[in-house]
């Protein structure tokens, strides 16, 4: 049963400090279910209460090909998950800043082309080169996915540069403390500065009140393990 979730618009008086920076959302995984009843629906939640930029996109990233059914199935989820009316005006734009790309997640051709698919859009969209991917993968994907990223070049920004590179790893962060310690291990070549935060279970309702913080704070730290449900 879906939550019906009803948010004010914003008044934006200068800069909405709450509103985060143009960015990709890059979602691992994005065939499941959680982005589908909970990551889309969240984000269009934002987008209905003006807490989201207008430079954003999310792509989904997944190993079956769903060129042509992704966007569609989203769009079912923002309805049945997040309430939605079917008439709402400014779906159709939110939708056409979903987008699918399709690859195997040990597949280095694979990563090449989305690391050049991503800078096409900062071309197209104004997303700035920022980045925030979240991996909502089974585990055992987490360190090869990271691994890729760096070894493509989309895992962090340069000192100086003016854009920023975010992961979100989904819970479980290893099954007991020595799979946790390995797993830092694995990812922490790619991300030489670490904050972390604990793993956090919020409710369909809540999580869109959240997620417009949770962005903002990731703009500021330097590596995210946090864990949703």
């Amino acid at each position: 049963m879906g939550v019906t979730t009803t948010l004010r618009p914003v008044e934006h008086r200068g800069k909405d400090k709450r509103v985060p920076e143009p960015c990709i959302f890059v979602v691992f995984g994005a065939s499941g279910d959680l982005t589908k009843r909970k990551l889309l629906p969240a984000l269009f939640h934002l987008r209905q209460a003006g807490l989201l930029s207008e430079e954003f996109a999310v792509v989904g990233v997944a190993r079956r090909d769903l060129s042509e059914t992704f966007v569609p199935d989203m769009k079912n989820g923002i309805f049945k998950g997040g309430g939605v009316a079917e008439t709402d005006p400014r779906l159709d734009s939110f939708l056409d800043r979903v987008k699918y790309f399709q690859t195997n997640f040990d597949d280095d051709d694979g990563f090449e082309r989305l690391k050049h698919y991503l800078a096409e859009l900062d071309e197209e969209l104004g997303t700035r080169g920022n980045r925030l991917f979240y991996l909502a993968v089974a585990p055992e994907y987490f360190a090869d996915i990271i691994a890729r990223r760096g070894a493509h070049g989309m895992a962090q920004s340069g000192e100086e540069a003016d854009n920023w590179v975010r992961v979100v790893i989904e819970k479980p962060f290893g099954t007991d403390i020595a799979s946790a310690k390995k797993l830092n291990d694995d990812v922490m070549p790619s991300f030489p500065r670490i904050r972390y935060f604990g793993s956090i279970t919020i409710s369909a309702k809540k999580r869109c009140r959240t997620f417009c913080s949770f962005v903002s704070a990731m703009e500021s730290s330097s590596r995210f393990g946090i864990g949703t449900t």
